[in-house]
């Protein structure tokens, strides 16, 4: 049965935090925004109770609207992470996320009118994916302009129906999940679904991802904007540079 923690339990917890010297958290919460009155209340209860606090919450982009991002702002929600995952409706459909491209456009086009920075998630490599549909993911990206992206290769795990799947269909020659738990090797991969790219195209495309989108100028330069202090400036270089000498 799904319970949910009221309001007024979230927030004590983010004021006992808060006296121990944590002014900053993650609602690690993949459900947060499902109950839209409950992050309504939370959003109150913040306010009434006067914390200061920066929080970044999680989201589904079919769940948020203007008034509960108005609310989030005002409460101090400083980031939503949102799971767009898939360029296509095509290949949201295969994972079933429930969403439309379209839901995407509107959640990130809110959130930015809400002054709120934002986090997208996706991942490349989903079962009859091609390269021209992973650079329609990458395309969304870039369109959707999130603060960050975080794009990683979609990675079948034992027991899922996509790991079924690539074994019943011969993607994967023998159950590897179940031989390392057998005999763990150290150097272990677990492996992706390569049907209809190879491991190595996986991972180039991955780099490219990566690229493509924080190598643009219009990014580089509004995140120089941004920038407050020589600590972040340095953080800010070294991630560039790591991005920079991606192999791919």
């Amino acid at each position: 049965k799904f319970r949910a923690r009221s309001a007024g339990n979230v927030v004590d917890e983010m004021e006992a935090c808060l006296e121990l010297g944590i002014p900053e958290f993650l609602l690690y919460d993949d459900t947060f925004t499902v109950r839209r009155q409950r992050v309504l209340d939370v959003c109150a209860e913040i306010q009434r109770r006067g914390l200061d606090v920066g929080w970044d919450i999680r989201a589904r982009v079919d769940t948020v609207d203007e008034e509960m991002l108005a609310a989030l702002k005002a409460a101090g929600c400083e980031r939503i992470h949102y799971g767009v995952e898939a360029g296509s409706d095509e290949f949201l459909k295969v994972i079933r996320k429930g969403i439309t491209v379209d839901q995407a456009r509107t959640a990130f086009k809110l959130t930015r009118k809400a002054g709120i920075c934002t986090l997208a998630y996706f991942m490349i490599g989903i079962p009859g994916e091609t390269e021209p549909d992973v650079r329609q993911t990458l395309r969304l990206a870039r369109e959707l302009d999130p603060d960050f992206v975080h794009v990683t290769i979609l990675t079948p795990f034992p027991g899922t129906e996509i790991y079924l799947n690539a074994l019943a269909d011969g993607v994967y020659e023998t159950d590897h999940w179940r031989d390392f738990a057998r005999s763990p090797q150290p150097g272990f991969q677990p492996k992706y679904w390569t049907r209809e790219m190879s491991r190595e195209q996986l991972e180039a495309l991955l780099n490219a991802a990566y690229k493509s989108f924080y190598a643009r100028p219009r990014y580089i330069l509004r995140q120089l904007l941004k920038i407050r202090s020589f600590r972040e400036l340095t953080a800010k270089i070294k991630a560039g540079l790591r991005v920079l000498f991606l192999r791919g």
